[in-house]
């Protein structure tokens, strides 16, 4: 979810890191603003969500990724739920 950047800056941060999953656009915040009820600001940059089969939050992953094994499987059990 892009809440800082314009979409130019973001499509152009995406292809240069090869970013193959979708971003949603939210320069105003308006949807980062419903997630602070699971504990997460819009400040705390960079967050991934993973959201689970049903359309609800499954994880939270504050920071960068760097363990992608451990993202994989977290993915893999929100969608097995």
């Amino acid at each position: 979810m892009n809440i800082r950047d314009t979409a130019d800056a973001a499509k152009a941060f995406e292809h240069r890191w090869g970013v193959q999953y979708p971003s949603i656009e939210d320069e105003a915040g308006r949807i980062a603003d419903q997630f602070v009820d699971y504990g997460l600001s819009p400040n705390d940059i960079p967050a991934t969500i993973v959201i689970d089969a049903q359309h609800r939050v499954f994880s939270i992953w504050r920071g960068g990724l760097d363990d992608t094994e451990t993202i994989v499987a977290d993915v893999t059990k929100a969608l097995e739920s």
